[in-house]
């Protein structure tokens, strides 16, 4: 018997992570902004969801629909830690797991037949937050169970060879359909799943391509994704606990030059693209502190430099029990040929660079454009498709 793929959906996830991080905000509904001139909203708690605010509007806006809501930056550096360590913590259950993260809600797809409910206390106890939990032998059937079950119960089972009639009645708009499918599937009369599923896959091709023929297979519950075994990334970390509170900025410069002399040596060579600053305060608040800097950390100058700089632009609301640095995004230096004449730039492909443009941008999708053959007298913006790169 095949293992069944559970899909741990956590609402909310980026609030769970501010609560932990400042337990005075356990019982205040939050709304978390953009740190920019124009905030806007990234993710929310319960209540403003509820009342409908959604991701985008404009922190005014937000304001107006929940005036009690209490306002929090963003800090994405501090949400995918949180994320990063709970895939470690649930590599005791198995190592095949699938994250997929956004600071509204964070799924992860396991590959296991542990007990559920064990799974669901686990992350409950971590995070203070019941995730909801979908059971079925599709990826993307488990991921609708999920979502099913964060108003029908904690756990949604969909047996085996039942996906497409479990998912016929949910709206078509739950598949991951391109832009022109969405404008153009409610033009052809069709609003859910199950209708989508009834087309003859031939009309299907006709109207949306072969590449697209896999949202159509999904639609009928057929979906051939599985789940890779998970290997967490390298973090180098040097933490220091001080005997007594401490609120004298030079002597936690000291600490951090003897943290940092130790973290280059750990380095050997290798470069960093994320530092990290944790800072846990006397009052049981705790500071996440996180830059990634335009070139690779690789030296204790430029490293403390980057440190003293997060530092300083933090005012600290209480003294320091316990500080932490991460190095993160650790990876070989790319070799680079010397020569004594100028070279034109060779032409580099987009997946060489994906991996750190995807660590710079998260939660940003890449695609590229390909020409097709659209016929002599098709429009330029019907001359192409857009393909996604990477993951």
């Amino acid at each position: 018997m095949a293992t069944m793929i559970s899909c741990l959906l956590i609402q909310d996830f980026a609030a769970s992570v501010e609560r932990i991080n400042n337990p005075a905000l356990q019982k205040e509904p939050l709304l978390i902004v953009s740190d920019s001139k124009r905030p806007k909203v990234v993710a929310m708690s319960a209540l403003p969801r509820r009342l409908l605010i959604k991701t985008g509007m404009t922190l005014r806006q937000a304001q107006i629909l929940c005036p009690i809501a209490r306002v929090v930056t963003a800090n994405e550096g501090a949400y995918q830690r949180a994320f990063a360590h709970l895939l470690q913590q649930l590599l005791r259950f198995t190592d095949r797991l699938q994250p997929e993260y956004q600071p509204t809600s964070a799924a992860i797809y396991l590959a296991t037949d542990s007990e559920r409910q064990q799974l669901l206390d686990f992350v409950t106890e971590m995070l203070s937050v019941g995730p909801a939990l979908g059971v079925s032998d599709k990826l993307f059937t488990a991921r609708v169970a999920a979502a099913f079950a964060m108003f029908g119960g904690p756990t949604k089972v969909v047996e085996s060879g039942k996906e497409a009639q479990f998912l016929a009645t949910y709206p078509v708009d739950t598949l991951p359909l391109t832009k022109d499918m969405r404008r153009r599937l409610p033009l052809l009369g069709i609003r859910t799943i199950g209708q989508l599923a009834a087309l003859p896959q031939l009309a299907f091709w006709e109207q949306f391509g072969k590449k697209q023929l896999w949202i159509h297979e999904l639609a009928q519950g057929i979906d051939h994704r599985s789940i890779q075994t998970y290997t967490p990334p390298m973090v180098l970390s040097r933490k220091h606990t001080f005997d007594d509170p401490i609120n004298d900025y030079q002597i936690v410069q000291f600490v951090l030059r003897q943290m940092v002399v130790w973290l280059i040596a750990q380095l050997a060579g290798r470069e960093a693209g994320e530092i990290a600053l944790l800072l846990q305060l006397e009052n049981g608040s705790r500071l996440e502190l996180h830059t990634k800097p335009h070139l690779p950390v690789k030296d204790s100058t430029f490293l403390m430099r980057h440190l003293e700089a997060l530092l300083y632009k933090q005012a600290l609301t209480d003294s320091i029990v316990e500080i932490e640095v991460q190095l993160s995004y650790i990876q070989q230096p790319k070799p680079r040929q010397l020569s004594l004449f100028d070279e034109s730039p060779a032409v580099t492909r987009l997946e060489d660079h994906l991996p750190s443009m995807q660590h710079r941008h998260p939660n940003t999708y890449f695609q590229r454009a390909i020409l097709i053959e659209a016929g002599p007298y098709a429009p330029p913006e019907e001359q192409f498709e857009l393909e996604w790169v990477g993951a």
